[in-house]
């Protein structure tokens, strides 16, 4: 319903999975294709967030065939912060497979943002390094 109301607007409707300890319903992206595919609408479509794709233990070989059924992507830490190179999450890895998988839209942040705009300026920079 939600994906027919925001199709004259060219909008897309994202079906989001929140891990097991956030939510009992749609917790993988697999989960998240899959639901998004059953509403049978063009503008309906699944996401990976990667916070919770790390907290559900999911692996870079099951996003990579779901990739093309994405409509949006979240990045952040571990933490839920700004991702950093010294934070020991493989960014690189993550992004490459969205780039092998044929993603090019938007990825946006989600988590706590500080309030140094110094240290803001250092994540956009470190994330396009990538």
């Amino acid at each position: 319903m939600i994906a027919d109301i925001g199709k004259p607007y060219g909008m897309v409707s994202i079906v989001e999975p929140l891990y097991k300890k956030e939510c009992n319903v749609i917790n993988k992206v697999a989960e998240s294709c899959a639901t998004a595919k059953a509403a049978n609408r063009e503008n309906c479509k699944g996401l990976v967030d990667l916070f919770h794709f790390m907290n559900e233990a999911e692996r870079l070989s099951e996003l990579l065939p779901l990739v093309p059924e994405l409509g949006h992507v979240h990045i952040c830490s571990s933490a839920r912060k700004l991702p950093y190179a010294d934070d020991c999450t493989n960014y690189k890895a993550f992004l490459d497979t969205l780039r092998e998988g044929g993603y090019d839209g938007k990825i946006s942040f989600e988590g706590a943002i500080p309030k140094d705009w110094d240290l803001v300026a250092g994540y956009f920079r470190f994330i396009r390094s990538l």
